[in-house]
């Protein structure tokens, strides 16, 4: 079938489903006519091609929108399909099978999941069926002990994607808004999940992938891909789980992933008697052990909580003193501080420790912060270098979308990497501020020492830069903080001028639209001279370190335009308008002057409008 005989027949499908929904009394012979066209489930090994595949999912449809309609039936018929699952030979051409047999596969098992599901109060069947499928199909990966060349393409293709898309449709059932935990699945899931961190078993797992694409280059890792899934569905049933048994055998099986892990990543921390896989980090294995350290802090006690934290500190703290960026634990590096600040907001204790922490990645100039930053500078690679794009979800739509652009990914880590400390840091500040404020004034102290006293090297562009913004979100999460950093970047500004001037005037911008009205006045004060500077220097025709606000007086009008659409308050809206009318009038005479020395400048041209925009915008607004 073509790709356009396929969405035809698709289409044609789905509005035969949407008349027999809008039937009141939707007869069984004219659903029969929908499932003659799906698998027979008489026979095995069943056959299925791409056109009963588009039929079944169409009968899937109909089942989850027909509000009880022929349930019994139906429910019957897709038990019958789950069973024959593993036996399953699908007939697809050789052009079908290059494009869709990934995506196939998985669709298919995962419509068939998420419709039983929707109906495992009437079926208790239903997850025990799953259950025996899921298993069949896993144990096919891990015996390949006779295992042929078409097996292993067969297990590739089809095996594999369709033990994913059964967890993929237990997970959106259980995390939908108004999922009901069906009977049988925390067991379920408890008894794979646990079986799977063991080493040895993880190990099998891993050995019988690795046989099965010896003769290919998957973009996935199926035995990391896996151990996700499930610690995401075991995520999504905690707050359902009283048994404290199971959460804490589920704790205890992933420690020991984890201690494996740390083995297998930091050899330093090689322990005796600890069973290892291969040493090659991938991101998916790395994904694999964030999402354990994820469900570690969540089942977390007071009587591990130490050691808990201990853990991620030192995974935190091994990107310090690196002499190249490490991409691939930076998803680590994120995963830690968000637990850290989870654990720090819980158990106040480690609030010392973790600031020093932070303040060791924020403004230590070996940093894995720092090593991104100069790599970012460097050429930017390829988009396919990334190492967070190797996921099965992404692997299987692959062909269907066009490749984004060419982008720098030092860039993007060192943006998602910053933006999670600052984050952690900005919650516990916010969290402990509260009972001890001297906590917060230290640590901005020692933030305004590094702004003020680093010079013009690389290394100290990005730690100047973390102070820099990690002042500006603790001034718009903690709004009494807010005077001190105003206070502190008025000194900094154009003292001499540098390229942090623009990234202080942007968080000033942040301010203003978060902070309370004094912080507003202040800000709004401080812009006013900014520009009222600029204007005198743009007089003399000097050009000297001394006059050095003309530089960022165009930042302040972009920040402004932002702030004026932000802002919601009518007031401060009314506030805007006078001083921005002023400005319009500074900026028009200094054009003027420029235009009398020299040729018309196109640039100051566009500045003048976009400022009379944003001035008018302003005053729309407030007129509303």
């Amino acid at each position: 079938m073509t790709r356009h005989g396929c969405h035809f027949y698709q289409s044609s499908l789905s509005h035969l489903v949407d008349s027999l929904v809008q039937l009141p009394d939707t007869p069984w012979s004219q659903i029969q006519r929908v499932l003659a066209l799906c698998p027979r489930v008489d026979v095995s090994p069943c056959s299925v091609s791409l056109r009963q595949h588009i039929a079944v999912c169409a009968a899937a449809d109909y089942f989850t929108r027909s509000d009880g309609k022929h349930n019994d039936k139906l429910a019957g018929y897709f038990l019958s399909l789950l069973r024959l699952l593993p036996k399953f030979y699908w007939n697809l051409s050789k052009n079908q099978v290059k494009l869709d047999a990934e995506y196939v596969s998985y669709l298919l098992s995962k419509k068939i999941c998420c419709t039983l599901l929707s109906v495992s109060k009437e079926k208790p069947d239903v997850v025990g069926c799953i259950s025996e499928c899921f298993t069949v199909l896993l144990g096919n990966i891990q015996d390949t002990s006779r295992l042929r060349e078409s097996d292993s393409w067969t297990l590739q293709n089809f095996t594999v994607p369709s033990i994913l898309g059964l967890l993929d449709g237990m997970i959106d059932h259980v995390t939908s808004p108004d999922h009901v935990i069906p009977p049988g699945i925390t067991d379920f899931t408890r008894g794979v999940l646990v079986d799977l961190l063991d080493p040895e078993s993880f190990n099998e797992v891993s050995e019988g992938w690795t046989s099965i694409t010896e003769r290919g280059h998957p973009m996935y890792n199926f035995p990391d891909e896996l151990l996700s899934k499930l610690l995401l569905l075991f995520r999504g049933q905690i707050e359902s789980i009283n048994d404290a048994d199971l959460l804490q055998e589920v704790f205890s099986a992933a420690q020991m992933f984890v201690d494996v892990e740390n083995t297998r990543m930091y050899p330093k921390f090689k322990q005796p008697n600890i069973v290892s896989r291969s040493s090659s980090v991938t991101a998916a294995s790395v994904a694999g052990l964030c999402d354990c350290l994820d469900v570690m802090t969540l089942l977390i006690t007071e009587s591990c909580v130490y050691q808990h934290y201990q853990k991620l500190d030192n995974l935190f703290n091994l990107s310090v003193n690196l002499k190249t960026p490490d991409l691939f634990r930076v998803p680590l590096q994120v995963s830690c501080v968000k637990n850290i600040g989870l654990l720090t907001t819980r158990f106040p204790l480690f609030v010392n420790d973790a600031i020093e922490s932070y303040k060791q990645m924020l403004f230590s100039s070996s940093s894995n912060l720092s090593l991104l930053h100069e790599a970012s500078c460097l050429e930017p690679l390829p988009r396919h270098s990334d190492p967070s794009t190797s996921t099965f979800q992404r692997t299987a739509y692959i062909r269907r979308s066009n490749r984004p652009k060419q982008q720098n990914v030092y860039t993007t880590n060192l943006d998602n990497l910053r933006r999670a400390i600052i984050s952690s840091l900005v919650s516990v500040m916010s969290a402990v501020n509260s009972t001890d404020s001297l906590v917060c004034q230290g640590f901005m102290s020692s933030a305004s020492n590094q702004l003020l006293s680093l010079g013009e090297r690389d290394s100290d562009k990005v730690v100047s830069t973390n102070a820099v913004r990690v002042l500006g979100a603790i001034a718009t999460s903690i709004p009494e903080t807010a005077s001190t950093v105003i206070k502190i970047f008025r000194h900094k500004i154009c003292n001499p001028p540098s390229h942090l001037d623009t990234q202080m005037i942007k968080q000033l911008g942040e301010i203003m639209c978060y902070g309370n009205d004094t912080s507003f006045a202040e800000v709004l004060t401080l812009f006013m001279q900014i520009s009222s500077q600029a204007f005198t220097e743009s007089k003399s025709n000097k050009d000297t370190a001394e006059n050095g606000y003309r530089h960022c007086s165009f930042t302040v009008i972009r920040t402004l335009e932002k702030v004026c659409s932000r802002i919601e308050n009518p007031r401060r809206l009314q506030e805007l308008i006078p001083w921005l009318l002023e400005l319009f009038v500074q900026r028009s005479l200094e054009i003027q002057k420029v235009c009398e020395e020299k040729r018309q400048s196109l640039k100051d041209q566009a500045r003048n409008i976009e400022l009379c925009t944003t001035c008018n915008g302003c005053r729309g607004t407030s007129a509303t």
